[in-house]
Order: structure tokens, then sequence, then C-alpha cells
């Protein structure tokens, strides 16, 4: 995580600065406490937003209905991708590690999922029953950070995997040893 300063703010962009260990030490300030604020601070001011992706691409999402931390939060049953940012769509892949978020996601989806890692801004998570395989979702991930995802903004190529059972947010590397890994069939 990179914590930043809101230099200024307008309703279509900010002005960040990086706020990083060295430069928080060098003003003598407690890193941990910083960042830990930072965080704070990030979640009151950027409520979570979960969305199916065909909802967001037809531009109908409700934001009364796309909390995963409200109680009333459904997901589309059927849908196989959904989107996960804050409110405001910026520096949104934060909001999959607010207090609860994965197991709420997980509660949600009533499925283990997959999270393509791919922009700063949103994740992408794909139910396990929805049937791609891990090979598939990291070719996806890869080929739209190459294609779509402004150079900035990709994050990673990764495809992490969340394990209802275990509440654990993971790197799935080939065959697990307990066989649940959908991905490698």
């Amino acid at each position: 995580m990179i914590a930043y300063v809101v230099v200024e703010q307008t309703e279509n962009e900010s002005l960040r600065c990086a706020l990083t260990k060295d430069l928080a030490a060098n003003e003598g300030y407690d890193v941990d406490k910083l960042f830990d604020k930072a965080f704070a601070n990030t979640m009151e001011k950027n409520a979570p937003v979960m969305t199916d992706m065909a909802s967001m691409i037809m531009n109908m999402v409700s934001r009364d209905d796309c909390n995963p931390l409200e109680e009333n939060f459904k997901v589309n049953q059927g849908e196989n991708l959904y989107v996960l940012s804050n409110e405001n769509g910026s520096m949104g892949a934060s909001v999959l590690y607010y207090p609860d978020m994965q197991k709420r996601i997980a509660d949600a989806l009533d499925d283990n999922y997959y999270v393509l890692m791919s922009s700063q801004h949103e994740v992408i998570l794909v139910p396990e029953k929805s049937g791609p395989n891990l090979d598939f979702l990291k070719s996806m991930v890869k080929e739209a950070n190459e294609t779509v995802v402004h150079p900035r903004d990709v994050l990673s190529d990764k495809v992490l995997k969340y394990d209802r059972e275990k509440e654990k947010l993971y790197e799935p590397t080939g065959r697990e040893r307990d066989g649940s890994d959908r991905g490698d069939r």
C-alpha cells in the first residue's frame, strides 16, 4: 500500500503526492501511526462500491445497494464478473483490504473468488463457480494491462484467490494440496 497526501481535489481528478516512509521519517513522523491514520481516512472518505460488470458497463449502478459492508448488499446472481472500487473510482483497489471486506464479498457471492489485480483504481472479482480456469484469468489480466489499462494505473498481472473456509487471500500457484483450486483443471 502507498499513502498519498491529496494536495488538490476537483470533481474529475486529484493532485496527490506519494508519502514515502523516508519522507515521513525525515519529517519526524511515526511511520506506522501515519499509515494507520491514512488508512482510516481512506475508509472514512471512500466508501466501497461493488457492482456486476454488466451493470457498470450499462451505467446502471444504484449506489444504494453497492456497498459490500452494508447488511442489505446483494449480488446479481448468475453474474460472472464484479468490479470493486470506491465511490469516486480513484485508487479503489485498496478497498479490498478494508476490514472484513474479503469475507463480506465471499458471503455476498456465496463462493470463493478470484481477484484480478489489474488497476490501482479497481479490482475485478470472479466467483470460483463461474468456471474460468486460473491460466485463463492470468492471461486475461495480462492482456488488459497491456492493451486497456494506462501504464501508470497498472497494479499487477497477478490473480489472487480468496478461500472462504480458510478466510485467506493468497496467490494460487499450480495444483493446491487439497485439490480445491479449480483453476488447474
